[in-house]
């Protein structure tokens, strides 16, 4: 059957910048690239073609301007081909959608869990029936990363009867290092680091998930944690006939409420098992996605990393996130303070009912490809049918180095967020004792994805540049230079913070019963300046030796990255001869 026709909406005439590599004269000019011609550009048609990054009339861009000159820039820049139409993008997309079925309906699930037995034998019994009730077929891995063997087998004694139920402790997880680095021709150790970890006592997350990729390679694969509910949620205001392609650094709304149960009343119940909601896109051809679409779509200039990816590298979902309802999970408690101006009212509102409360909702309001490095990990869903990296093994938060990663391994791929969200009800009520202080110092993982962003790689496929990574991380972590990156970097975040706290604080003064939110923006001003003036890593990771502590980190990480296409593979084979 022949695809569909498409077409942008009746009467519309919407537009966004091109393409175009920009580079300066030396004489106040700008030379712009767009295919094969090149163009002349004054600095304000420079300047007005960067802010036409998003899909919309001619004259909404040119109302957009901040200038006369600027806005009288907008429709001769259309008129020279330096912005394109949403007629030539979606056709453009129709030629880039490749022929092929669908990927198959996901039926592995991942849970991960430490040295919780109650909790991971019921989260297992919850998704088998959840599963039974939707009909679906569904296989369980509990990845346990219990230091105590006897806490595993309390999970394993809890699911005895269970078709279809496999319990890895750290035991397995070492035979399996061992396996796949005899079966890859690379050291044991870093397989053992990769999959388990090297710090003895903190947490090694990332190493678990690294783990759970490794026995699914070949496969679609669904992962959460323990104190996730099987259920999802539908939030109020989200929109499933809307399609967006953007490069927004993070494409979520956010809500916070004083209590747990207050989060997920906000919802209604979706109809499917949280692990089924990704059966939509993970997998799919982004072309595809966007063309078939039967509603609304939302285009900005990630667009063109769909349009440009390499021949043979059709850009896919390769990445699926829930948003969560519940407990934030990895992020602090003064997340809020930093909130851009589209949730700031309501947080503001909040505030003195739910100040630092780790109850929220956030979710994107419309299913998002986004190009940006921006992943939350709490319900996702992998396409391991072909190369993905590993994560970083030690410290929290890894999903953002993950996500930086791919995007440089596979630039065009795309992370699917979706407006529905995972009910993430952990047992226990948690807090910081001082979020302000979260917030003032990044740790060493939250540096890393912008040091990733910026390292040069230049191989043609996804597995060659995979090493390349790797070998430009260690370069890096051996550098002489490496104080200064990291004092670079803390600059970097700790001059964003202050920029957007600014906003939040005039925002607040602005605004009837602003005084606490205020008040806490202020004291985090404050703390971050600190930083800014004496830039340092946030002592709960790094208490001791912080600067070698780093390195070794890094350069181990640059070292497993090299060494992951043989180790993937080589998983890859053991899954396909174990049938």
């Amino acid at each position: 059957m022949p695809p569909r026709p498409i077409a942008a909406p009746a009467g519309a005439r919407r537009y966004l910048a091109a393409a175009a590599t920009l580079a300066p004269q030396g004489d106040g000019t700008h030379r712009a690239r767009v295919g094969a011609r090149d163009h002349v550009l004054t600095g304000a048609e420079r300047a007005a073609l960067l802010a036409c990054e998003r899909l919309r009339p001619l004259d909404d861009h040119a109302g957009a301007q901040p200038t006369p000159e600027r806005a009288r820039a907008v429709p001769a820049l259309a008129a020279r081909g330096l912005l394109v139409g949403e007629d030539e993008l979606l056709a453009r997309l129709a030629e880039r959608r490749p022929v092929e079925p669908p990927p198959p309906p996901l039926e592995r699930l991942t849970v991960f869990s430490c040295a919780r037995p109650a909790l991971a034998v019921a989260a297992v019994r919850e998704h088998l029936e959840a599963a039974r009730g939707a009909a679906r077929p569904l296989t369980i891995t509990v990845v346990d990363d219990a230091r105590a063997p006897a806490a595993t087998e309390v999970v394993r004694q809890g699911l005895t009867g269970f078709a279809g139920v496999h319990v890895v402790d750290r035991a397995e997880r070492e035979g399996l290092a061992a396996s796949l680095a005899r079966a890859a021709g690379v050291e044991e150790a870093l397989v053992r680091e990769a999959v388990l970890g090297s710090d003895p006592t903190g947490p090694t997350g990332g190493a678990a998930r690294s783990a759970a990729l490794l026995l699914a390679a070949g496969d679609l694969l669904a992962t959460t944690d323990d104190d996730a509910h099987a259920a999802a949620g539908v939030p109020a205001g989200v929109r499933d006939d809307l399609l967006r392609i953007a490069r927004s650094a993070d494409p979520t709304r956010l809500a916070v409420f004083r209590a747990r149960e207050a989060a997920f009343a906000a919802l209604r119940p979706e109809e499917r098992p949280a692990f089924a909601c990704f059966d939509a896109v993970l997998g799919r051809a982004c072309a595809t996605l966007a063309t078939e679409h039967p509603g609304e779509r939302e285009l900005d200039v990630a667009v063109h990393r769909v349009l440009e990816a390499n021949p043979g590298e059709a850009a896919r979902v390769r990445l699926a996130a829930l948003g969560l309802a519940g407990d934030a999970g990895a992020s602090h408690p003064a997340y809020p303070l930093l909130a851009g101006p589209r949730d700031r009212a309501a947080l503001i509102d909040a505030w003195g009912s739910a100040r630092y409360s780790r109850e929220q909702v956030r979710c994107a309001p419309a299913v998002t490809l986004s190009s940006s490095p921006f992943f939350m990990s709490g319900f996702a869903a992998f396409d391991a049918r072909s190369l993905l990296p590993p994560f970083l093994p030690d410290g929290r938060a890894p999903d953002a180095t993950f996500a930086a990663v791919l995007r440089r391994m596979a630039p065009a791929d795309l992370v699917a967020h979706l407006p529905r969200v995972h009910l993430h009800d952990p047992p226990e009520r948690r807090a910081h004792a001082d979020p302000l202080e979260v917030l003032a110092c990044p740790s060493a993982n939250e540096l890393l994805p912008a040091v990733i962003a910026k390292l040069p790689v230049s191989a043609p496929c996804a597995t060659e540049r995979l090493v390349e990574l790797g070998g430009a991380l260690r370069g890096v972590a051996t550098d002489a230079t490496l104080p200064w990156l990291l004092d670079a970097q803390i600059r970097a975040i700790a001059t964003a913070r202050v920029a957007r706290l600014t906003e939040a604080l005039e925002a607040a003064a602005a605004y009837p019963g602003g005084a606490a939110f205020a008040e806490d923006v202020e004291d985090a001003l404050h703390r971050v300046r600190e930083t800014l003036a004496r830039p340092r890593l946030a002592p709960r990771d790094h208490p001791r030796d912080a600067l070698g502590a780093v390195a070794a980190r890094w350069s181990s990480y640059g070292a497993i990255l090299e060494a992951w296409p043989r180790i993937f593979s080589a998983a890859a084979r053991r899954r396909g001869a174990a049938g």
